[in-house]
C-alpha cells in the first residue's frame, strides 16, 4: 500500500488486525511500526521474523523516505529529523495512535529521534541493544545530536 506524506509516497504493509473481537466486544491491540536500516533498506528483512507476531499485536512494516518501494525525495531531506517527522505523519494520516516504534540500526535512531520530537505519539520507548539502540542514543537524539551510535540487531522482534 501506499500513501502521501508531505512531499513524498510512502510503501508500507500491515500485518494483522488492529482490532479483535472477544466474545461480542472489539478489543484493541498494540500497533508496532518497524522501521529498517538504511538509507536503501526495506522492511522485508522483518518478514520472517516479526510476521509471527502477527497474532498479538498489528505489524505495520514502513519503507522510510529514499528506501525500499518508497519515493526517495530531494536527498537534502534525508535526515534524522526529516524520517523522524514522516513516521509522525504517516501514524497521524493512518490514525496510528500510540505505536510502539521499533527500528534496526539506523531505523532505531528515527525511532528514538521520533519519540524525542513527537513524545505524544508513541506508547513506549524501548531502547536497548535488543532493539533502538543505547540509551546514550536516546540522549543523543533528545539533545538533536547527528552523531550518536546505535548497535545493529538483526533479530530485534524475537
Amino acid at each position: 500500500m501506499r500513501i502521501t506524506v508531505g512531499d513524498v509516497t510512502l510503501f508500507f504493509d500491515v500485518d494483522g488486525p488492529h482490532l479483535v473481537a472477544e466474545g461480542t466486544t472489539l478489543v484493541e491491540r498494540p500497533t508496532l511500526v518497524l522501521l529498517h536500516g538504511g538509507p536503501g533498506a526495506d522492511h522485508s528483512l522483518f518478514k520472517p521474523e516479526c510476521g509471527a507476531l502477527r497474532d498479538a499485536a498489528q505489524i505495520v512494516y514502513l519503507d522510510q523516505r529514499g528506501s525500499g518501494r518508497s519515493d526517495t525525495g530531494p536527498p537534502q531531506s534525508w535526515t534524522w529529523t526529516q524520517w523522524a517527522d514522516d513516521v509522525a505523519l504517516f501514524c497521524a494520516a493512518l490514525g496510528i495512535e500510540r505505536p510502539i516504534l521499533v527500528g534496526t540500526s539506523s531505523g532505531g535512531l528515527v525511532a528514538m529521534v521520533c519519540a524525542a520530537r513527537h513524545p505524544e505519539l508513541v506508547a513506549t520507548r524501548k531502547a536497548g541493544p535488543g532493539a533502538c539502540g543505547s540509551d546514550d542514543a536516546w540522549r543523543g537524539a533528545q539533545r538533536g545530536s547527528q552523531a550518536v551510535s546505535w548497535k545493529q540487531t538483526p533479530s530485534s522482534c524475537r
